[in-house]
């Protein structure tokens, strides 16, 4: 991956979430029977929509860049800090109720992810001295 380019990656998904959105967008309106939803939506609605892209696509393209300039199994291993990030929506957003498991599942993510980043730390730490 680090010999492509990161607009490629770009261009491609770009792409592909136009032709998927709007095969999905054309499906609901001919199954519901209604016109497109796009043509509804208020102008408070396109403003999150746009600003919410603006976001994915940012979030996309840091995590390319940094696949393509570090190690990726590091930076694959950071990403799972989105369950933990998840997990405390859940908690104080919508207030829900978990079971022994998802709390020890939570746990475990948490305690290796940890241990894993703190190690690499401690490794470059070394390495500067």
């Amino acid at each position: 991956m680090q010999a492509v380019h990161f607009s490629i990656v770009l261009f491609y998904y770009a792409i592909f979430s136009v032709i998927t959105l709007w095969i999905i967008l054309l499906g609901e309106s001919f199954y519901n029977d209604e016109p497109l939803r796009v043509l509804t939506m208020s102008l408070t609605q396109v403003g999150v929509l746009t600003f919410t892209s603006c976001f994915n696509t940012s979030g996309l393209l840091f995590h390319t860049i940094a696949l393509q300039n570090e190690k990726s199994s590091f930076i694959m291993l950071i990403s799972y800090t989105s369950i933990i990030y998840a997990f405390l929506g859940d908690i104080f957003i919508f207030h829900s109720n978990f079971s022994v498991q998802e709390l020890l599942g939570v746990s475990l993510i948490a305690v290796v992810i940890l241990t894993i980043v703190g190690q690499t730390i401690m490794g470059l730490r070394k390495v500067d001295k």
